[in-house]
């Protein structure tokens, strides 16, 4: 299963990734310097958003000139956020992703607290998880591995949520299990970086 944005966050970021990925990885390749871009979650008009997005790269543009990273001194919009990469690429150019040289973040709100958006986006579908499939195939004397995803895949617009640690994600899997006692054996995250990290439990 995939580590999951927030509700409504879909559509925003597809919305978002048209306007934003194609320029902004354009800039990137001229400064040879690979870039995460932390939006806000659009909700205005056409015109409040296309303004928004414009803005957006004008500040992406004003960072790879100056070389200093983004973000609003003033604290009036904490999450608009321009993070510039020693490098030119995230990862290996050659492997799973290709050339990635742009990420976007967003955010529903004003705040940057990962692990309250994680407790309120991922419990839902681990509850399904672990009162259905795995908690068939423990039933059935099987041992029950779960793999989250921070990868996913071209056919996902919005993505997944590559934000939250494993060290949060291990926390609400934890949460979780509590309400499912002796169901899942173990999990493991599947990290953007193509990392696997044991998050709960042991696979021996």
């Amino acid at each position: 299963m995939t580590v999951p944005v927030p509700p409504g966050v879909a559509e925003g970021m597809n919305e978002a990734t048209q306007q934003l990925l194609a320029p902004a990885a354009a800039l990137a390749a001229q400064a040879h310097r690979a870039v995460t871009i932390s939006i806000r979650s659009q909700a205005g008009s056409k015109g409040d958003r296309e303004a928004y997005y414009k803005r957006v790269l004008a500040l992406v543009e004003e960072a790879f000139r100056t070389g200093h990273d983004y973000y609003d001194a003033s604290g009036e919009d904490p999450v608009t956020q321009v993070v510039l990469l020693d490098g030119e690429f995230f990862g290996d150019p050659s492997g799973a992703h290709g050339a990635e040289r742009v990420r976007l973040a967003t955010a529903t709100g004003n705040g940057a607290n990962v692990l309250a958006e994680l407790q309120q986006t991922l419990p839902a579908p681990l509850d399904k998880k672990l009162s259905n499939q795995l908690n068939r195939a423990k039933t059935l004397g099987y041992p029950t591995v779960l793999i989250l995803d921070q990868l996913g895949n071209e056919a996902m617009p919005a993505g997944t949520n590559w934000l939250p640690s494993a060290d949060a994600i291990r926390t609400v899997i934890g949460q979780c299990d509590a309400a499912h006692p002796g169901v899942l054996d173990s999990a493991v995250l599947a990290g953007r970086d193509g990392s696997l990290t044991q998050v709960f439990g042991s696979i021996v």
